[in-house]
């Protein structure tokens, strides 16, 4: 969801239906700092295009209700 068509890190988080509970999906804008900082974080770990940002010790992905849970 922060990726563009070209798989860069883009100027949006692209939030869909399915990741919302079915109802809520939209598009929230990054601001050029949190774009900067996903961009040196992708950099950093050397991750893969399509790995998920949020991750745990245990697992490469994480659930959104880990996430809620979290904050």
């Amino acid at each position: 969801m922060t990726n563009d068509s070209q798989g860069d890190i883009g100027r949006t988080l692209c939030m869909l239906d399915s990741a919302s509970k079915e109802k809520s999906g939209r598009i929230i804008p990054l601001s050029d700092q949190i774009r900067e900082a996903l961009i040196e974080y992708r950099d950093e770990v050397n991750i893969i295009v399509c790995a998920d940002v949020i991750r745990t010790e245990r697992a490469l992905s994480t659930s959104p209700q880990a996430i809620v849970n979290m904050f």
